[in-house]
């Protein structure tokens, strides 16, 4: 009974530290989403990692335990964060790269930060350049509309339907299942917003290395 109950304890540990891993990636996500917010378009993230099991953001159980209600608040985290970044314009491609030594840590949790942005995730080999390159070539010779909507500003949902008028050959439409409405900026948003844009835009002219 001790060995089970020492091994169980370190069980818990193991979750718990890697629960913190994935959280410390989701606020360093939010983070990257909120400073480079002034800058409008299409953004793309190629995120190399050993991935992280879905079951650490599980839903508690019946009975909740300190462990499950740990997975709720990254469950709840990672839908923010990844909610955010869709109304950003972000795309986030995965590199599993536990995969390329045949096993490791369980990577589905890539399959969620891909799939809710719409890129994929890279699996399996050794060449994920290749895996990578692929991807982002579907979006190499593109064009990218957008339109003027007239919706609340509060954030919600709102179904999408694009067609073709005329069909032409080796034409391949994509477009997402719908956008996510603005939310209304609070004035130290709007603040943050523009000191933000003067800093991109003093990197992006001052000569020289920085880091």
């Amino acid at each position: 009974e001790a060995l089970s109950d020492a091994a169980q304890v370190e069980k818990n540990d193991i979750e718990t530290r890697r629960r913190d891993h994935v959280m410390a990636m989701a606020e360093s996500l939010a983070a990257l989403g909120e400073y480079l917010r002034p800058i409008e378009g299409r953004k793309y993230l190629n995120l190399f990692s050993e991935g992280f099991s879905s079951t650490l953001a599980a839903r508690p159980t019946q009975s909740p335990t300190e462990a499950n209600l740990g997975g709720t608040s990254l469950l709840s985290k990672l839908e923010d964060v990844l909610g955010a970044l869709r109304r950003q314009g972000w795309v986030i491609n995965a590199a599993n790269l536990a995969s390329t030594r045949g096993g490791g840590l369980n990577g589905d949790g890539l399959f969620i930060l891909a799939d809710k942005t719409g890129g994929v995730v890279v699996e399996g080999g050794n060449d994920l350049a290749q895996g990578l390159g692929q991807a982002l070539r579907r979006s190499a010779h593109s064009y990218l509309l957008t339109v003027q909507v007239d919706v609340p500003p509060d954030g919600s949902y709102h179904p999408l339907e694009v067609r073709l008028r005329k069909p032409a050959r080796n034409t391949r439409l994509v477009h997402r299942g719908g956008y996510f409405a603005p939310k209304a900026a609070t004035a130290t948003q709007q603040k943050k917003s523009a000191e933000h844009l003067a800093d991109a835009a003093r990197l992006a002219s001052e000569a020289g290395d920085r880091n």
